[in-house]
């Protein structure tokens, strides 16, 4: 009998801001806490203007929710999302507080990428920083 192996989606950023991630089964609901009550437009925005203050007590609050950081360009993490192929769904707000995307529906086994401009796109399958037109998203720490 074969093992059943583990679906993994990763979420790499190659952006040049940390990042606040939520990977699971169920969609994540907001309540107007942590200054996440506005919409933005579509899944990007760059009407962040939170001061310093803001931001760290941003940070503190999103972790304290089930949102895990990645550290800004060319980081990434991997979050196990069981045993079988089923939708997870993503959240990713920039350090800023701005959302990249709220509930993103992948794939289990499927992963992500926060590019240099503050947008997602999906990863080719078996790839980090590879997105599926075949462009890589080098973190900042190679641009220098």
């Amino acid at each position: 009998m074969a093992t059943p192996y583990s679906m993994t989606t990763h979420v790499a950023n190659s952006y040049s801001q940390n990042i606040y991630v939520n990977v699971g089964l169920e969609k994540v609901k907001f309540t107007g806490s942590l200054g996440m009550d506005h919409k933005d437009e579509g899944t990007h925005s760059n009407k962040c203007k939170l001061g310093h203050e803001g931001i760290i007590r941003n940070m503190k609050e999103y972790s304290q929710v089930g949102f895990t950081p990645i550290k800004a360009g060319g980081n990434y993490l991997a979050f196990d999302t069981g045993f079988k192929i089923q939708t997870a769904y993503v959240t990713i707000i920039k350090e800023c507080g701005c959302r990249v995307c709220e509930n993103y529906p992948i794939k289990g086994n499927y992963s992500c990428i926060v590019d240099e401009d503050g947008f997602l796109v999906e990863t080719k399958l078996g790839s980090v920083f590879i997105d599926r037109n075949g462009k890589e998203h080098l973190g900042l720490e190679q641009y220098w």
